[in-house]
């Protein structure tokens, strides 16, 4: 069993992980060692330090070495570590360890020997009665250039061992966890290459019986990946040439069914082959209920019966666009193609449909968008010119004729002007330019903004101007355009006043509702017929013309306010009773304050 290649690549990881752990191991044991004897010498430096500093007028005095004992056996009782006070000659003084004997002999350890001699000396001994590591810290104590004695100091490190046979104890599970570990993952990891030598086995053997639908997965660019390859291009060029029809037909069907145009293929005797679903929608019809029936309805929507023969008989194509009314109305333009099959002689013809309302509408919309503007234009320039030619004629003589004249052509210059900024606006908000400025706003600032632009206007026609708002004492934030809301709001009190009665009333009212603000503008004024409400958004539009005009409207204002309002992810909408009033909402996204401090 061993003599496989998957058990011989298993051996091999095996032996790099117990390197590796090993070499890991005697890293992490000697580092733990350093660091843990780096901190016991510093815990006993510093003890050793506050010792001395206590110890150094008694030793440089009087040595007072009954004091200088009790000192010791006090710290003794608190501290981990034998404290041991010697004098110049090394002779004991004090010490913590409890033995009543030893004050009066020397110790002659090289580290007392250092510290007699102004330096510190430690070091690191095995207790041959405990065999535990001891670490021991002597220091002098001196005055100036004078030795007083010196502070010695051991302390076990069976702590220290203890922690690290618990550490080699880990590492030793460890590397035992990883052996198996290693075992297992390298059996897996062996199988991936020994796996690939039995599917190439297999495969060939299921080519040898003739099923040629066999592939081999491919997972590496090596010799055997190579081979797969091979065994892959062998079956299938044996098998191509079966699936290549059946790819062909599946990638028409899947184009037909997914394309935007309508197609439907009819055969010389004016049956229905195949339709697909946008042709199916566009005439409202259902196609699997027409397959092999009589297409003649669908043909006599665009062509007689004389052009349908002239087409299979000939290479001609015909292109139509026609009216078609199904549940929407439709403008589809028809393109009819024959098509040949293996005979020489047409099978068929398909019918191409595209749905080309969009474009019209738009081509509409367009044209009378122009003829909207260049008439909004004429009357203001045709005043304009035929003022001037009167001041030119002579009229500017007298001073009161001109003057009035000026002031006419100047408020049909500024009305043109207006528009013409008006236009500017739409045109930004049609092509998505950033002409709205984000921003953290108060909606009653901009309401009471909007009240004061009014002003004049409100008195002029003896307005009654209600505004109501809920929550007075807090703020309504929202994300939005300080200036072009002003715009909307001010557009919208305009409105309400000018086609208000004399003396009338407006109703302003803000309030909050869920997760938006509403905006009602009320008015108690002409109204608007029903028949026009549908359509008072649009561009130019006039419920009444000559008095709009006469207002002095562009008739771009509430066009401009739902472009603005819908920029901010509002909505506008208006309910009006002819000769009772009309009512303005605008809903926009409210916002919590505290979530824009700081916005700018």
């Amino acid at each position: 069993m061993f003599k496989t290649v998957q058990w011989k690549l298993v051996v091999i990881f095996l032996l790099l992980m117990l390197l590796a752990m090993e070499l890991i191991s005697v890293y992490l044991l000697q580092s733990l060692d350093q660091y843990y004897l780096d901190d016991y010498r510093e815990r006993m430096s510093s003890e050793a330090d506050l010792i001395r500093s206590l110890l150094e007028r008694h030793l440089a005095e009087e040595q007072d070495e009954e004091y200088i004992s009790q000192l010791i056996e006090e710290f003794g009782k608190q501290a981990q570590n034998e404290i041991t006070v010697l004098d110049e000659n090394g002779r004991i003084l004090a010490t913590s360890s409890g033995e009543e004997n030893l004050p009066g002999k020397v110790i002659a350890e090289q580290e007392i020997t250092r510290a007699l001699s102004g330096n510190r000396g430690t070091d690191i001994k095995l207790n041959q009665s405990t065999n535990v590591r001891e670490k021991s810290l002597a220091i002098p104590v001196e005055r100036g250039n004078q030795i007083l004695g010196a502070i010695y100091l051991v302390g076990s490190l069976e702590r220290v061992d203890e922690t690290l046979g618990e550490v080699r104890t880990i590492l030793f599970t460890g590397t035992v966890f990883a052996m198996i570990v290693t075992v297992v993952l390298g059996i897996i990891l062996s199988r991936t290459i020994t796996r690939p030598v039995q599917v190439v086995t297999q495969t060939a053997q299921a080519m040898a019986q003739g099923d040629f639908n066999q592939r081999i997965e491919v997972k590496s660019d090596d010799e055997i990946g190579n081979l797969g390859k091979m065994f892959n291009y062998l079956a299938y060029r044996l098998d191509h040439t079966l699936k290549e029809i059946s790819s062909e037909k599946a990638k028409v069907e899947a184009i037909l069914t997914q394309m935007s145009d309508g197609v439907i293929a009819v055969n010389r005797n004016r049956e229905i082959i195949h339709i697909n679903p946008a042709a199916e929608k566009m005439l409202d019809l259902d196609g699997e209920k027409l397959i092999n029936h009589s297409a003649e309805p669908i043909i006599d929507k665009f062509v007689t019966n004389d052009e349908f023969q002239n087409m299979l008989e000939g290479d001609n194509f015909i292109r139509k666009e026609k009216n078609i009314t199904t549940n929407e109305k439709r403008v589809l333009q028809a393109q009819l193609v024959p098509f040949k099959a293996e005979r020489k002689q047409h099978e068929g013809v398909i019918i191409a449909l595209n749905d080309i309302t969009e474009q019209q509408d738009l081509i509409q919309m367009r044209q009378e968008f122009v003829a909207n503007v260049s008439h909004e234009l004429r009357t203001p320039l045709t005043t304009v010119k035929s003022y001037i030619e009167t001041l030119l004629d002579g009229a500017y003589k007298d001073e009161k004729v001109s003057q009035n004249f000026l002031d006419v052509v100047y408020k049909e210059t500024n009305r043109m002007v207006s528009m013409v900024k008006e236009l500017m606006v739409l045109s930004q908000l049609d092509r998505k330019e950033p002409v709205i400025e984000f921003n953290s706003i108060d909606v009653k600032e901009v309401v009471y903004r909007s009240v004061n632009f009014i002003e004049p206007i409100k008195k002029d026609r003896n307005i009654n101007l209600q505004v109501n708002i809920s929550s007075e004492n807090d703020d309504i934030y929202i994300q939005g355009d300080s200036n072009k809301l002003t715009q909307v709001f001010t557009n919208l009190l305009e409105n309400a006043i000018k086609y208000s009665v004399y003396g009338g009333q407006v109703d302003l009212e803000l309030s909050c509702v869920e997760k938006a603000v509403e905006i009602k503008v009320k008015d108690n004024g002409i109204g608007i017929p029903s028949k026009d409400l549908p359509r008072i958004f649009e561009r130019f539009y006039r419920v009444e013309k000559a008095r709009s005009r006469a207002q002095g409207g562009t008739g771009l204002g509430l066009a401009i306010a739902r472009e603005i309002i819908q920029a901010h992810g509002g909505d506008i909408t208006v309910s009006s009773q002819e000769g009772k009033g009309t009512e303005v909402y605008l809903f926009l996204p409210k916002v919590q304050e505290a979530h824009y401090v700081g916005a700018s």
